[in-house]
């Protein structure tokens, strides 16, 4: 993020509805319609449905959150915390990201990570120890905002007619695996896997439309972690559309493990060196003496 951005970014205050407040609840309303996120059904009318979201709110049943700029509102997002809310099917322990919404002027600068972790704060303070939501696989933004703020791809929707794939992010513990995943393209590490083998590498780059290949590499303990588009790349030859990177957790972790006692092992021998070479020293001394 430029220091334009990040200027701006410091600029966008966030705030949780108050249900008390039936002209914030209204308003958070009216930004969703005005966005065309939501529509008021046939038969009902604003009011009424400000009046019933304003319940929902009162029993937490989910919780909004708005962002605003010089006291107008720019974005909204909603967090789901009990189950059948919104159709949404939750344990006791999740949360559901149901959506974001952010004025077209201002997306791109960090107004929707802002909310993300807005959502997070909200369903931890509620006891929950993840939060879920999911993506159509052509909604590039939000697939881009949830895979950067901690969420894995981790599921297909076989219930719609579209493809959609379920996004999971753990609450408790978030060990994302951190890598440049440009240059893991660029060096040749990172390359596209078109159908499924019986040893596919452990990082791979996935068309988002090939839902069964996702599926079965799903069904292996693939996780999507990363979407990377043409633009990111200097190059825009290198990727032709946007893909998405599946890792291996399990063997990722494994790795993980292994280096860390690597890591002790190699640790305990500089140890030992050192005490070893400490003792000579003394002896040394003492012949000396």
């Amino acid at each position: 993020m430029n220091s334009e951005k990040a200027e701006n970014i410091e600029q966008i205050t966030t705030s949780t509805v108050d249900s008390e407040d039936i002209d914030n609840v209204a308003d958070y309303y009216k930004f969703e319609i005005d966005n065309d996120f939501e529509k008021i059904p046939d038969g009902s009318t604003f009011e009424k449905r400000v009046a019933f979201r304003q319940k929902q709110i009162m029993g937490n049943k989910l919780q909004v959150i708005k962002a605003g700029e010089n006291g107008k509102t720019i974005g909204t997002s909603v967090v789901i915390l009990e189950n059948g809310t919104m159709g949404k099917v939750i344990k006791d322990n999740e949360a559901w990201a149901a959506g974001t919404v952010i004025d077209k002027s201002k997306r791109n600068q960090g107004v929707g990570e802002k909310l993300s972790y807005e959502q997070d704060r909200i369903a931890r303070e509620a006891g929950k120890e993840s939060i879920l939501t999911t993506i159509s696989q052509d909604n590039f933004p939000s697939m881009r905002l949830r895979l950067k703020v901690g969420y894995e791809l981790e599921g297909v929707d076989e219930r719609s007619d579209e493809i959609n794939y379920f996004y999971r992010k753990n609450l408790i513990n978030n060990d994302k695996v951190e890598k440049d995943w440009i240059k893991e393209v660029e060096s040749g590490k990172l390359k596209l896997l078109e159908k499924d083998n019986e040893k596919n590498d452990d990082e791979i780059l996935v068309d988002p439309n090939n839902k069964e290949l996702i599926a079965a590499l799903l069904s292996k303990g693939y996780k999507g972690v990363n979407l990377l588009r043409p633009e990111d790349f200097t190059d825009k030859k290198i990727i032709d559309k946007n893909l998405l990177v599946f890792i291996n957790n399990a063997n990722q972790k494994e790795k993980q493990l292994l280096a860390g006692k690597k890591f002790n092992q190699e640790k305990a021998a500089v140890y030992n060196n050192d005490q070893a070479e400490i003792l000579k020293i003394r002896e040394d001394l003492k012949n000396i003496q």
